[in-house]
């Protein structure tokens, strides 16, 4: 028997399921990976035991016969368009060659097609009615959620459904406790579960597909000539961290600015030499350099007599204050980075 193919990036397969006894094709598919969509046919009938098809039933008597049908590839094309292909394989058999396929619809819409009887859906109904999920499918969905992005149909749908409904005195409120009790009511393991795939999510997206750089968060600027860094930040989206003349300088200003919005954890670049401390470039291409106007770490002169104490994160920038003296500002400036035990050099004082 013929190796199955497996899943390949853009590529899916129309597959034909064989009857051994007849050596004729009974049923007609698309997948991506032929060699698992067999292995779920197979075993449909054992994950699925209440599930009563035609197909379903056909594969489990050839099955019980010690004959389980064989998969031959039809066609392999690319994943846009294949509806069409499906459809001129499902009638090319059962109209043209006469076979008496198990396929429930004229193909090219999966199930969306299939127009059930008014007595299969109160089956379906009633199967469904009382059913548990267990707490491990209850998880796989919820996280499975996160991070999904919605369609612009699905978006107006909403709209549509809720323009003009009127939410119950008090709705929001209930909401917001039920969400509280619940996150309360988590153990520490799911917590940290839920926050890294969000983590992940919010990561993913940092990277681009076929880009101009090897690294996460990290683009050429064309225009500037330079090495661009961002991030994206939670529930405030893309966050510039300034350009850079390496890519490496970039992609070391992305990995910092990652460990401080998502922990130690968080997957970052891998940079050949380890990290370097590259000087950010200012918008208008010339690298920052410290200030003149104060030979103190995180102190610069406001106005004629004011000095401003701050602390520059990748990902943002702590104001502590002003004050009437260049030392006072300097020593603000060395009680932040102690008390909150950051990897910063102190002023000397």
């Amino acid at each position: 028997m013929k190796k199955l193919p497996r899943a390949k990036k853009g590529i899916c397969y129309i597959y034909g399921l064989v009857d051994p006894r007849s050596n004729k094709v009974r049923y007609v598919g698309v997948a991506a990976s032929p060699y698992h969509r067999l292995y779920g046919h197979l075993h449909e009938h054992i994950n699925n035991p209440e599930l009563d098809t035609y197909k379903v039933r056909w594969i489990k008597k050839l099955i019980g016969l010690g004959t389980p049908p064989r998969m031959v590839i039809l066609e392999t094309l690319p994943r846009e368009g294949w509806e069409v292909r499906e459809k001129w394989w499902i009638a090319h058999y059962r109209h043209i060659h006469g076979n008496a396929l198990t396929n429930s619809t004229e193909g090219g819409e999966g199930w969306n097609g299939m127009h059930h009887s008014e007595d299969t859906k109160k089956k379906c109904s009633e199967w469904q009615r009382g059913r548990k999920l267990t707490e491990e499918h209850r998880r796989n969905i919820s996280l499975g959620l996160i991070g999904r992005p919605v369609s612009e149909q699905t978006r107006e749908k909403r709209r549509v459904a809720m323009t003009g409904k009127k939410m119950p005195p008090g709705h929001g409120e209930r909401v917001r406790k039920k969400a509280l009790a619940r996150y309360a009511s988590m153990t520490v393991e799911r917590k940290k579960e839920l926050s890294d795939a969000v983590s992940s999510r919010m990561l993913k997206k940092d990277k681009r597909v076929g880009g101009s750089s090897k690294y996460l968060g990290v683009c050429w600027n064309s225009r500037n000539k330079s090495w661009q860094a961002g991030i994206r930040k939670p529930k405030s989206g893309n966050f510039s961290l300034g350009q850079y003349d390496t890519e490496a300088g970039a992609a070391s200003a992305y990995n910092r600015a990652a460990r401080e919005l998502y922990g130690p954890g968080v997957t970052q670049n891998v940079i050949p030499g380890g990290e370097v401390d590259e000087p950010r470039r200012s918008r208008f291409g010339k690298k920052r350099g410290r200030t003149t106007s104060s030979e103190y770490l995180g102190v610069i002169k406001k106005g004629e007599s004011r000095w401003e104490a701050s602390v520059c994160f990748n990902a943002g920038k702590k104001h502590l204050g002003y004050f009437d003296t260049e030392k006072e500002a300097a020593q603000a400036y060395n009680d932040y980075v102690v008390k909150n035990s950051l990897d910063r050099p102190l002023n000397p004082l």
